[in-house]
């Protein structure tokens, strides 16, 4: 079964990177500067081998054929270049400010490239006799697609830096902006492909592709600071804090039919946050750090943010039997998690640990989000506590 090509994805991918930095200085300025620019240009060469089906068509001669599955490979080459810039500004000796630039690329997962469709025909609306291949519609329906390239990502960022004691205190507060180009996203598009008679016809495809933008602003504040003032042994206690806000946009295309989210009775969602991402998030840690002993009760929340929209399962057909299928978008709901950790170094080599997981038992809540039906649960689940212990030695 391995050797038919309908259960295999064979890739190979090949990436030549090359890297060039120069690091400068001014520090005559009555706020010194340092900092350091690069250019990284990367070469991508990916292959993907599968299979393309064709289910059978009736009709005359000229028109129809057998079920047939022959080889489907694509290949690509892409070249970037991908320039960075990191600079800082040492307002006194504790306090500096950082500006980052820079471009980033990312890369599709194996399972999206997999070279892999399978092309159905049905009669087009009012054609009873197949008599030509103009009567005929072609279809694809593909989770996949080997000729997707990789998402762009233009980012910025300015940060203020205050190490306001000599062990270890600090606060930090920075603002960032991200513009990304090439979403992957599900389309609907027109492709031309030779059938098993050799003639090209148009093949209505929903397939993965790249289309679309989005943007990335935020902000973030932090501290980290030891209580080392206090009596022995408090003197460890420390705590860690930090709250990221983000708000993210999702530009698709007003003519990406096949894209946008859309409702079971056809409204519209309007603008849509990017997948992945929540408004809100903080982290809260105490830490101790002591005679060997380090221990850590972390406490990390984040408001609901959205997984996909149209994905499988969430995608029913239309109210009232209208043709086509709705794409509703699915939100994990805000989730908070406590986790614990505690270790013990002796004679300088050995670490004992454990970890402990979830503490809480916290439900990871889905939210299928309708506009006229209101929020209804998509789907709910708990994952038990988890602890680990472990030895660690250094020789």
């Amino acid at each position: 079964r391995l050797n038919h090509p309908q259960y295999r994805n064979q890739q190979r991918d090949t990436t030549v990177a090359a890297y060039m930095m120069t690091n400068f200085g001014f520090d005559d300025l009555a706020m010194p500067i340092d900092g350091n620019f690069g250019v990284r240009v990367v070469e991508i060469d990916n292959e993907a081998h599968g299979y393309e089906g064709w289910n059978s068509l009736e009709g005359p001669d000229d028109v129809k054929f057998n079920t047939s599955t022959s080889p489907y490979s694509v290949k690509h080459s892409r070249n970037y270049v991908l320039p960075s810039l990191n600079l800082r500004l040492k307002a006194t000796d504790d306090f500096f400010i950082r500006f980052a630039a820079s471009e980033a690329i990312w890369a599709p997962s194996f399972s999206d490239l997999q070279a892999k469709r399978i092309i159905t025909n049905s009669k087009k609306d009012g054609i009873t006799t197949v008599t030509s291949l103009d009567d005929v519609k072609f279809s694809q329906d593909q989770y996949t697609n080997p000729d997707l390239a990789p998402m762009t990502a233009t980012q910025f960022d300015i940060s203020a830096e205050w190490y306001f004691d000599e062990n270890g205190g600090m606060a930090h507060a920075a603002l960032f902006r991200k513009e990304i180009d090439d979403f992957f996203r599900r389309d609907n598009v027109v492709s031309e492909i030779q059938n098993p008679n050799g003639v090209v016809v148009p093949v209505n495809s929903t397939l993965y592709t790249n289309i679309g933008s989005g943007e990335i602003n935020g902000a973030e504040i932090g501290v980290s600071k030891f209580f080392d003032a206090l009596p022995a042994p408090f003197d460890g206690l420390g705590i860690q804090a930090s709250y990221t806000y983000i708000d993210s946009k999702a530009k698709i295309p007003a003519n990406a039919e096949g894209v946008s989210p859309v409702d079971t009775d056809r409204s519209k969602y309007g603008q849509m946050p990017i997948d992945q991402l929540s408004k809100n998030a903080y982290n809260i840690i105490g830490m101790y750090e002591k005679g060997g002993i380090s221990a850590r009760l972390a406490y990390s929340w984040r408001s609901k943010y959205l997984i996909t929209w149209g994905g499988n399962g969430f995608d029913p057909d239309f109210n009232f039997g209208a043709g086509g299928k709705a794409r509703l978008p699915v939100y994990n709901d805000d989730y908070g998690q406590l986790d614990a950790s505690i270790s013990y170094t002796f004679f300088d080599n050995y670490t004992v640990t454990a970890e402990a997981s979830n503490l809480l038992k916290e439900k990871t809540v889905g939210i299928m989000d309708q506009n006229g039906a209101g929020d209804n649960i998509a789907y709910s689940y708990a994952q038990d506590a988890r602890f680990a212990v472990g030895l660690r030695a250094k020789f």
